[in-house]
């Protein structure tokens, strides 16, 4: 798992972006977008993937404050993109999120 910290000075707009990469396959990035007076704050989910552990879901339960994520996006529908996804649905998904699939 990595960790890239952004900060933009002019509009003190902080975005942090976490890769949680797999040995062999599947990768979830969550990017925060926070403004630095805290009251702006959002955050993506891009794919998810899970072994016997669901390292997606054990990073946001570290990091996140609110149970919510504002959007999560699917890039394709491989399981190696998607497995995990039940458990983040029903953790962080709530009436107002945001879920970006393909088209079929």
């Amino acid at each position: 798992m990595s960790d890239i910290f952004l900060m933009n000075t002019e509009n003190s707009f902080i975005i942090n972006i976490y890769t949680i990469g797999y040995d062999r396959q599947g990768e979830s990035i969550y990017i925060s977008i926070e403004s630095k007076n805290k009251e702006f704050f959002y955050d993506i989910l891009i794919d998810c993937y899970k072994t016997t552990k669901n390292r997606t879901k054990e990073l946001l339960k570290r990091i996140k404050k609110e149970e919510e994520i504002n959007c999560i996006c699917l890039s394709h529908y491989h399981d190696d993109h998607i497995y995990g996804l039940d458990e983040i649905l029903k953790d962080y998904s709530k009436k107002n999120t945001l879920v970006l699939v393909p088209d079929v």
